[in-house]
């Protein structure tokens, strides 16, 4: 720590609570101590707080021994406190070390500061840990944040606390990754398995059926001299302070639990006002007020901003978050997935792959949340025939018929088996088993997409035109000119007839139906994706309609 001429240097260590901040402060102390004639640790919670452990030091012979002054019984704390400040201040022969631990930084309202009593002296140094990163710069002259350890950290760590000596297997990886490597979260975890003897496997087990119980299980006395409170009630407090401080920053903090974690796009939340009613805070809250939220909560560190407007949430925070909610769960999930939504493109449309890639994580957050939480909303539904085609655009076909059969089953649980609002869905199905080459498949959802249409509008539809046009191509595909050629030319006559002969729709199906006659006639070969991409364009991959 160096400072400027007149200034007392000092290093704020700020982060998360629980990622290890006051273990590091008292690896330094232990490590430097020789560099120091008196070193002294003051919690640094509150003002009345700080100000006792002022009053105790007073007390403190070997201080006294240094020639720091004596005060009487009955003095003022105030007084005291500041009395030792100024003795810190003045001495010259002493190098001292103040360790200000656990720093709470009041708001404008608050008439003291942390900041008041930290010595000015150029014999001392300062080292501060607290949640808030505003400590870098209000309090301490300069600051790093701490962040979880690498997994090879964590695994030591659990070793060495857990007192197991075998080798390192998948299964430590799997619990520490679990635990998101946070110090707090590992040693808990240690501890309960170092007391009951259980394997790492048995505790992961346990872990997994037991969160919320494990996560608020009672610190052993070791730990305590580290950590004030469990990992449930170390952030459970944050979220009470923040709720205090500013309602919609831990409204949009909640909005997170269902998201990724690990690369957040501010944006996500900006205008949410067009998609949102008005009983959430966001839905009248302006860029500049959506700004000022983020910074509070990036007061308490329960985020880490990233480059590109972004921002992380460590994965235990969302998860004691989730517990915390309760009922409210679902609830939150819909609002975040309608946020969501409304960010992710259509992804059947090649021109939106940039933008249906940068928010595709949150997109495959939502899904699995909603599929957990069994939601059935629109944009659920939308958005999983969104990321569907998407995968489909991109080749990925499996993930895409996953995505299709999942919104197929939320339909049919919505409105019954074969219902015309699952009608597109199904259509898409077969193109995604066609573009595999599974013709078998394809055909049978193709001809139960149309079997749907028939019902709801009658034989030869238009809405009826681009399943019985993709009916047609898989036909070519299989080398059936006849069959190919049947149905190509009932889906043109279809769309001739309702469109006109020079909508490009039309336009498009005339090209494929001569190309397909053409085809069979002189034998040339055209790969299958060619006449497909072609037609895809315009027919293949059909957005869900609202509902009625």
């Amino acid at each position: 720590m160096q400072a400027k001429p007149g200034l007392t240097a000092s290093l704020s260590l700020y982060g998360l609570g629980g990622v290890g901040k006051t273990q590091i402060a008292i690896e330094y102390a232990y490590l430097h101590k020789a560099e120091y004639d008196i070193i002294c640790w003051f919690q640094a919670n509150d003002w009345v707080t700080l100000l006792g452990n002022f009053v105790e030091l007073s007390r403190d012979q070997k201080l006294a021994a240094f020639g720091a002054p004596s005060f009487k019984d009955g003095d003022d704390n105030f007084l005291i406190a500041f009395g030792l400040k100024r003795w810190f201040e003045e001495e010259t022969k002493l190098k001292w070390l103040l360790i200000f631990d656990n720093v709470e930084i009041g708001g404008l309202e608050d008439p003291h500061s942390v900041a008041d009593l930290i010595p000015k002296g150029e014999s001392g140094k300062v080292l501060i840990t607290s949640r808030n990163r505003a400590s870098d710069g209000e309090v301490a002259s300069a600051g790093n944040e701490i962040v979880e350890m690498t997994e090879n950290e964590a695994i030591e760590l659990l070793s060495k606390s857990s007192r197991i000596k075998e080798s390192h297997d998948d299964q430590w990886s799997r619990l520490v990754r679990l635990l998101g490597c946070l110090p707090l979260a590992i040693e808990q975890a240690a501890s309960f398995i170092r007391t009951s003897g259980m394997s790492i496997q048995k505790y992961i087990s346990l872990y997994e059926a037991n969160q919320p119980k494990l996560l608020n299980e009672t610190l052993p006395k070791s730990l305590r001299v580290y950590y004030q409170h469990t990992v449930a009630t170390t952030w459970k407090v944050s979220f009470a302070q923040l709720e205090e401080l500013d309602p919609l920053a831990c409204e949009m903090l909640r909005l997170t639990i269902f998201l990724d974690g690990t690369n957040i796009q501010k944006d996500v939340f900006e205008g949410a006002g067009e998609v949102l009613d008005g009983a959430w805070s966001l839905s009248t809250a302006s860029d500049l007020r959506l700004e000022q939220a983020f910074q509070h909560i990036l007061e308490f560190s329960l985020i880490r901003p990233l480059i590109d407007e972004a921002f992380a949430v460590h994965r235990l925070v969302q998860e004691i978050m989730l517990i915390d909610i309760g009922d409210k769960a679902q609830h939150h999930l819909l609002a975040t997935i309608v946020l969501v939504e409304r960010r992710f493109p259509w992804g059947g449309e090649p021109s939106n792959l940039r933008t249906c890639l940068r928010y595709s994580t949150q997109a495959h957050s939502c899904i699995r949340h909603g599929v957990k939480f069994e939601i059935v909303s629109d944009e659920m539904i939308r958005l999983l025939g969104s990321v569907a085609a998407f995968f489909d655009v991109n080749g990925q076909y499996d993930d895409a018929i996953t995505q299709y059969k999942q919104a197929l089953l939320i339909k049919e649980k919505a409105f019954g088996v074969d219902h015309i609002n699952a009608a597109n869905t199904i259509n898409n199905l077969g193109n995604t088993y066609d573009s595999q080459g599974k013709y078998d498949e394809a055909i049978a959802q193709y001809e139960r997409a149309l079997r749907i249409y028939e019902k709801a509008f009658g034989v030869d539809h238009i809405n009826a035109a681009h399943t019985i046009m993709n009916i047609g191509l898989l036909y070519q595909s299989c080398s059936q000119a006849h069959l190919a050629r049947t149905w190509l030319q009932r889906g043109h006559a279809i769309l001739l007839h309702n469109l006109g002969a020079w909508h490009p729709d039309t336009v498009k199906a005339n090209s494929i139906v001569h190309g397909s006659i053409t085809k069979s006639i002189f034998g040339q070969k055209r790969t299958q994706s060619t006449w497909k991409s072609e037609f895809k364009r315009f027919f293949g991959r059909k957005q869900n309609p609202p509902r009625p």
